[in-house]
């Protein structure tokens, strides 16, 4: 990750934005990132600095989701998490310019995050790590029209669409919940910040869930976000 910048362009407008023309001429200046403080919380949002970005166009399998392969249960969320993570640190995209296109109810961001004609959500869409949402770009659906061919990713297992597995998932009361399928955790800080954590942070395997303390878990980050969790540093 060393020696690589990621740049993120924010870009505030009410409807789509093209990248066929010039910048508009409110952008923002565009902010120049340490690649360290760069994470991936999932398979489709990303944490730059303080901001939290919702990659467009596209819907990947929650952390706790799993899909079957020839019988056999496997952790297709994580995988999801652990391939965006891989392309942002090794590389693949050596300069990342990330444009905003809209600000969802649940307070994250949505971008589109490019490097000249590539962009994070094509890449994930090609390796069958994600879904293309309905009403997305035509390179998009190509994108997955091309995995599904190949069986790539979880096109070669059974799997449900993550927003049918939120649906089911998000329905069960605090009890119901295990880590394995609701990894999300919900930590109160010191200061009384309601924090939220992914198994990819440093910090998550030392957390520990204090249901007295009003800690919770969550089994997808836009589940957090919509109860009101935050990300550490976020806003900052």
């Amino acid at each position: 990750m060393k020696g690589r910048t990621i740049l993120l362009t924010a870009l505030a407008m009410a409807g789509a934005v093209s990248f066929a023309g010039p910048p508009a001429a409110t952008a923002a200046p565009a902010l120049i990132v340490d690649p360290e403080t760069t994470r991936a919380i999932d398979g489709d949002t990303l944490q730059i600095d303080g901001t939290v970005l919702q990659l467009q166009g596209i819907d990947a399998p929650e952390l706790g989701q799993t899909c079957v392969h020839k019988g056999r249960a496997q952790h297709c969320g994580l995988d999801a998490a652990y391939k965006l993570r891989q392309v942002i640190e090794k590389g693949v995209i050596p300069k990342i310019v990330c444009v905003e296109v809209a600000a969802p109810a649940d307070g994250a961001r949505v971008a589109t995050c490019r490097e000249g004609d590539r962009d994070l959500s094509e890449i994930m869409l090609r390796a069958g790590y994600a879904v293309a949402l309905p009403g997305a770009a035509a390179s998009y659906v190509a994108a997955e029209r091309a995995a599904r061919r190949a069986s790539l990713g979880i096109w070669g297992t059974v799997f449900a669409l993550p927003r049918d597995w939120r649906r089911v998932h998000e329905a069960l009361n605090d009890e119901s919940r295990d880590r394995a399928s609701c990894p999300i955790k919900g930590k109160t800080s010191d200061e009384g910040l309601r924090l939220y954590y992914s198994p990819l942070d440093d910090e998550y395997e030392g957390l520990r869930i204090d249901r007295a303390n009003g800690d919770r878990m969550f089994c997808s980050d836009d589940e957090a976000r919509l109860d009101g969790w935050k990300r550490p540093k976020e806003g900052m």
